[in-house]
Parts: C-alpha cells; sequence; structure tokens
C-alpha cells in the first residue's frame, strides 16, 4: 500500500472505532444538526461526500481482470485477501466521463464486498446531513440527493447499490 491509502485507511479505522463507541452509548444515530464524517472523493470534475461508517474500506488500484460480455461499468474482478471481487466504474455506472483509476472504494452490501473505482481522495470532513440542501432537479440524479457544501454532493450508498442490482451481469 502507499503512504497515502495507509493513512486514510488508518483515519477509516480511527473513525469507526469512534462510531461504534457513540452507537453503544445510544449517541450512533445523534441529535438533529449532528455532524458526520464523510470521505471526500474527486471524480473528474465533481466532489463527492461518503459517510464513513459505509466504507468498508480503500485500497490502491489493483490488478483487475476483465471478465467478457459484461456491461460497461463493470472492470472486472480483483483478488482481496484471497477473496474475488467485483469491480466497478463509478463513473461510468451514471454515464459521466471516466479518468484515471487510482483507488478502490469498497463498500459492502447485504450481498458482497464491492470495488468502485475512483481518482483521488480529497480528505475527511464533517457535515451536518440535516443542515445539508436537497437537491429537487428533476433531472438531477438520485444517487446524489444533497449537497452538503459548495461542490461537494452527498453519494447514498444504497441508491448505488440499487442500481448496480438493475445491471444485467
Amino acid at each position: 500500500m502507499s503512504a497515502e491509502t495507509d493513512h486514510l485507511q488508518a483515519i477509516l479505522a480511527e473513525r469507526a472505532h469512534a462510531y461504534r463507541a457513540r452507537a453503544g452509548d445510544g449517541a450512533g444515530v445523534g441529535p438533529q444538526g449532528w455532524a458526520r464524517d464523510f470521505l471526500v472523493l474527486q471524480l473528474e470534475a465533481f466532489r463527492f461526500g461518503l459517510r464513513l461508517d459505509r466504507i468498508h474500506g480503500l485500497i490502491a488500484y489493483p490488478a483487475v481482470t476483465v471478465v467478457p460480455h459484461m456491461p460497461k461499468a463493470h472492470l472486472g474482478v480483483f483478488s482481496l485477501r484471497g477473496n474475488v471481487h467485483d469491480a466497478f466504474c463509478l463513473s461510468e455506472l451514471y454515464g459521466a466521463p471516466t479518468g484515471e483509476n487510482n483507488f478502490l472504494l469498497l463498500l459492502k452490501s447485504a450481498k458482497a464486498l464491492v470495488g468502485f473505482s475512483i481518482q483521488s481522495v480529497v480528505g475527511v470532513e464533517a457535515f451536518s446531513e440535516e443542515n445539508a440542501a436537497v437537491i429537487e432537479d428533476a433531472d438531477w440524479p438520485a444517487w446524489l440527493p444533497k449537497k452538503l457544501r459548495g461542490d461537494i454532493f452527498m453519494l447514498n450508498s444504497d441508491l448505488v447499490f440499487e442500481q448496480l442490482d438493475q445491471l444485467t451481469i
């Protein structure tokens, strides 16, 4: 792993521990206006915030084996700790332009651990979901339901997994 991914993994582990501790105290849900930590990602011209408690991990982009006859958004499969997982291009999944893949963001659904390619990680920031602006434009992608701040949009991982379920794999 690179020094950057090691550093980010340490932040993710520390914050996940803090979330579990708060949840054990009954404070995990948080009062209205309570700020949650978001990992801010860069994907082409957009910045997305994804709640840290939704992230399973982040790894440097591994060797990905292409699988023939798969949807364009499916990059292939990769091995992690002896297990094979699917890798998807988040940009391609939503028809956005794609760039260089530098990391795989690991998210876990009820079904599987899945990697999503991203270009760069901006950092970790705290935002209050309750104070985020809801985007009500009918043409705006549903998987980005809120604007956290300025040019940072909230990425809804549940909606991303719903989109994956609609792919023909």
